[in-house]
């Protein structure tokens, strides 16, 4: 089947209006980004920096009646272009695109259709693009996954706090962990980190939640998550973790820093603090 994209330019006041007029044309998907195309990052707490300019893209069915849509979003806009494209299955046309790589020196993540043997002491965490967020290729997860390749997991109890796909929580499983708690709000992402942890043959290691127990004493947390959320979890990490345990915050940008050194240093000790591109992962020791 074809399918229609138009794609608009726009003022960042017009963006709830376009989408409203596009949502009732029957849009199957609408996508905003900026006309450089950069992310969206959260600035200080509480705030998001948006776009000045920003780029409509929208995939309709092709019976769509292209004439009446551009009348209506004439007074919007005044830069639509459109194009067709086959439908296709994207899952397979990431997986084509999708390069396995090693962490670090004991973890390698790759797609779950690898097979291949990589090398004695070596883990291979298997995934495949879904749902919940984490594929192992955003930055902060680079980090985690770096930091989990160095650490000593024998008998240790940790938690992964905000699980997404639950890729940190199976590399930790993987790497010798004895029990592992991937915490979640998102039912979905419990689905899938329990999915991916059957698929990586570590399901028995790892319990999901939707917050963590009380009765829960960790050896580490690791949470890589929004400074917002990263602000407000403080007492329940600190109540979480042993008495000298490593609390591990990513999410952060460079600018965030000193927001977390204000928030978390009366009660946790910086021990190290590493950098990727723009985003920061921070080790705490529990004082």
């Amino acid at each position: 089947m074809k399918w229609l994209q138009i794609s608009i330019a726009c003022a960042r006041e017009q963006i709830h209006h376009i989408e409203e007029v596009l949502f009732f044309y029957g849009a199957e998907s609408v996508d905003i980004s900026d006309l450089e195309f950069n992310p969206i990052y959260e600035n200080q707490v509480g705030e998001i920096i948006f776009w000045d300019s920003c780029r409509i893209k929208a995939i309709f069915n092709p019976k769509i009646n292209i004439y009446q849509l551009k009348k209506s979003l004439k007074n919007l806009c005044s830069n639509i272009d459109q194009n067709f494209f086959e439908d296709r299955d994207w899952i397979e046309e990431f997986n084509k695109n999708l390069k396995s790589s090693f962490l670090g020196k004991r973890l390698y993540v790759c797609p779950s259709n690898c097979n291949k043997f990589i090398g004695i002491g070596v883990k291979t965490l298997k995934l495949d693009p879904g749902l919940a967020f984490g594929s192992g290729t955003h930055d902060t997860t680079t980090l985690c996954l770096n930091f989990i390749d160095k650490f000593s997991f024998e008998e240790k109890t940790t938690i992964d706090y905000g699980c997404g796909s639950g890729i940190l929580a199976i590399a930790m499983a993987l790497l010798g962990a004895k029990e592992v708690h991937a915490i979640d709000i998102d039912k979905i992402a419990l689905d899938v980190t329990e999915f991916n942890s059957r698929n990586n043959k570590c399901i028995d290691k790892i319990k999901t939640d939707y917050a963590i127990k009380d009765d829960i004493a960790a050896d580490l947390i690791i949470a890589n998550i929004l400074l917002d959320t990263l602000i407000n979890s403080k007492e329940i990490f600190f109540k979480s973790l042993k008495n000298n345990g490593v609390l591990v915050l990513t999410g952060i940008l460079r600018s965030q820093l000193e927001a977390i050194y204000k928030h978390y240093l009366d009660k946790f000790k910086l021990n190290n603090i590493f950098y990727e591109h723009e985003w920061c992962l921070i080790e705490l020791i529990k004082t």
